[in-house]
């Protein structure tokens, strides 16, 4: 192959990823590793799609590997500091921009990845005092402006959003996601001016932009699968592990579901930890015990499973040696609970329920990633997600005897926050400590769309947050109610 036509695969790539194809661009990015290894624009692909995946550390991984033969890209060195900032390491990342705007003050994407860096600690007023030069200038790219009108939002000055995004809101050449994120922001902003109507239409504006093809079949046919399989009788005469650790605590649920306001409250409990949004299960499964598909883990014997289960707690204590017990709040394990049962019979599982019209309503108008939500950008998925979500819970719990679960309903917790904390905390086997009542004092990186809700005190103004755009909810409501969900 001639370097002109390594070029041209590379253009097609890069041409796929910015389309929005991930998995062709994954595909494209593979095939050019195997013609020239460590290609770093082949690498880049492939970490931007760990990136979109949510999948933090494999990202940094490749993308160190890009830089170490593109050492000079400053782009690969901005996509490596926005991984540190979603994996919640915000030092490392703005270390990283800080070096790229030493020698650069105007660059664009640096400017807009240490902003976003300082906005998840919680530091509006960096935010604004590192770009307000460029706003007032004129010269602030699309997604300065997203960053710089959400610091205006955490600051309460709702009302000065609309200008500051109609500029680039009203340019033909801002399109895709940084379209999408404006139309978000300003959704937030006149939800907060009780322009509720005006917001949902933004919000939907910004979700028919980065709306990825879902396939609800699919999940039942998933679901259907898991059930079949784990009935009854094969969790009754399945092997379980020896392994008697307390340590890991899963917490599970659809998101936004009020799950890291449960974890920051353990997390301020002084033999609690919260390691956030961890994929260490699914590893130890994939790559430990050789398992493509969850069935396969019938088959396994009690020391295949011991082994396990001690690989997994090697990884939980690699994040936080000390604590007695350690979140892993990775939601997505409701599909995977009948792996904890087998794994550790003695972990806790915390199932966080909120009303399903604020869950699905709150899945919209937050940034889920939508290559990993592909249900969250249309409000009729949501319902349908929801409701085969609900239904895989239902038979975990019918099926698994004696499943150490406790369900924790979100409204419940804000309304008598002192009783339901001391509840989650008794069942984990903890003496009370007053601080989980405070946990909004604890500082630690979060690194989801709740990182400005739990360093504030509890507040209950998310309940029953439906109401303000019933006029739009139909679809949910129609998709829940097919699922088998009954209104009051």
């Amino acid at each position: 192959m001639t370097p002109a036509d390594l070029q041209a695969l590379i253009r097609h790539a890069w041409q796929l990823r910015r389309a929005g194809a991930y998995a062709q661009a994954q595909k494209a990015a593979q095939h050019i590793l195997e013609l020239k290894w460590n290609e770093p624009n082949a690498l880049t692909i492939l970490g931007l799609n760990e990136h979109s995946h949510g999948k933090y550390r494999e990202a940094i991984q490749l993308l160190r590997r890009a830089l170490q033969n593109a050492r000079q890209s400053t782009d690969v060195q901005c996509y490596l500091a926005n991984a540190h900032t979603g994996l919640g390491e915000y030092s490392k990342a703005i270390a990283i921009f800080d070096r790229i705007l030493r020698k650069n003050p105007e660059h664009p994407v640096a400017l807009a990845g240490a902003s976003h860096a300082w906005e998840m600690r919680g530091r509006a007023d960096k935010v604004l005092a590192l770009l307000t030069s460029h706003i007032r200038r004129g010269s602030a790219t699309p997604l300065i402006r997203v960053v710089y009108a959400r610091a205006l939002l955490q600051q309460q000055e709702h009302e000065q959003v609309p200008a500051v995004v109609a500029p680039a809101m009203q340019s033909e050449q801002t399109v895709g996601q940084d379209r999408a994120e404006l139309h978000r922001v300003l959704g937030k902003a006149l939800a907060k001016l009780q322009k509720h109507d005006e917001a949902f239409e933004e919000f939907a504006a910004a979700n028919a932009l980065l709306r990825q093809p879902y396939d609800h079949h699919r999940t039942v046919a998933h679901y259907d699968a898991l059930i079949d399989a784990f009935d009854a009788q094969a969790m009754n005469t399945a092997a379980r592990s020896s392994c008697d650790s307390e340590l890991p605590v899963f917490v599970v649920g659809m998101p936004r579901c009020g799950s890291t306001l449960v974890e920051q409250i353990i997390h301020a409990h002084p033999d609690g930890w919260g390691a956030g949004e961890i994929s260490h299960l699914r590893n130890v499964l994939a790559d430990h015990l050789k398992i493509s598909a969850l069935p396969e883990l019938l088959a396994c014997e009690t020391a295949q499973l011991d082994s396990a289960s001690a690989q997994y707690l090697k990884l939980l204590r690699s994040v936080k040696r000390g604590p007695a017990r350690i979140v892993d709040k990775n939601l997505f394990h409701f599909e995977f609970l009948p792996a904890i049962a087998m794994l550790f019979p003695n972990a806790r599982i915390l199932h966080i329920r909120r009303d399903p019209l604020d869950t699905c309503l709150s899945c919209f108008i937050e940034a889920l990633p939508p290559a990993v939500h592909t249900f969250a950008c249309d409000l009729e998925d949501l319902g349908k997600y929801y409701a085969q979500y609900d239904r895989l819970m239902q038979h975990w719990t019918d099926v698994i005897d004696g499943l150490n679960i406790l369900e924790v309903q979100y409204e419940a917790l804000v309304a008598n926050q002192e009783e339901v904390s001391r509840d989650i905390i008794t069942f984990l086997g903890l003496d009370w400590d007053d601080a989980c009542v405070h946990f909004q004092d604890v500082v630690r990186p979060i690194a989801t769309a709740s990182y400005s809700q739990v360093t504030r005190p509890m507040y209950n103004t998310s309940v029953r947050r439906h109401t303000l755009y019933d006029a739009h909810l139909q679809p949910l409501r129609n998709a829940l109610r097919r699922g088998g969900y009954v209104f009051d």
